[in-house]
């Protein structure tokens, strides 16, 4: 059984594999290795999460739950805020393009000799 802290990082890192599982979703489905790296494994980690969530949730004593409840309830609710009140641009944020011939881009990015010429101006 876990105390109250660790479920709340398994709630947390729940919610982000999730979340990035939305944000590659097409990159997910463009090829096989990054649906399995960042589709399958993901999943497959929130999926653990939860079942480890579930079974502590059943142990745990009213007291752990609904102080767990509550801090989630606040954090939802300073979300709502920022999301309708503040407008924040986070919420706008629109998920990863993903073209297959930026493969070749991002590799000549990340080349040395690509960044040395680009530095000496040539």
């Amino acid at each position: 059984m876990a105390d109250v802290t660790g479920l709340l990082f398994a709630v947390f890192y729940i919610l982000t594999a999730l979340a990035a599982i939305v944000y590659y979703w097409n990159r997910v489905t463009a090829s096989a290795p990054d649906a399995l790296i960042l589709g399958i494994l993901p999943a497959a980690a929130a999926a653990f999460l939860a079942w480890i969530l579930v079974k502590s949730l059943l142990a745990a004593p009213a007291a752990q739950i609904w102080s767990m409840a509550g801090i989630i309830a606040a954090g939802l609710v300073l979300m709502l805020y920022a999301r309708f009140v503040l407008q924040s641009p986070f919420f706008v944020a629109r998920g990863e393009r993903f073209a297959g011939a930026a493969r070749g881009r991002i590799a000549s990015h990340l080349d040395p000799s690509c960044f040395f010429l680009r530095w000496r101006g040539n």
